[in-house]
């Protein structure tokens, strides 16, 4: 996973973990997310829990948001703090 993302993105992702069979998760440092390769018509946005509610998702999108959302689960991802 850190090699796709070094390719796609242009940068070195620590401490990946699988969070359920596709997804994974890894915390970005500010420079990670300063240094994030994009073509020149590509975004990039944070969102807060709040604000991606009011998206209009994909389905998968929707499932997984719903599914880790939750407390416990913002417990697991806070130990990397």
């Amino acid at each position: 996973m850190q090699r796709l993302v070094k390719k796609e993105m242009g940068i070195k992702i620590e401490k990946v973990r699988p969070v359920k069979d596709v997804y994974y998760y890894a915390q970005l440092t500010d420079d990670n997310v300063n240094n994030i390769e994009r073509s020149d018509n590509q975004l990039f946005a944070f969102f807060t829990l709040k604000e991606i509610e009011k998206l209009f998702l994909s389905l998968p999108t929707q499932e997984f948001m719903s599914q880790y959302k939750s407390a416990d689960v913002q417990a697991i991802f806070a130990q990397d703090q």
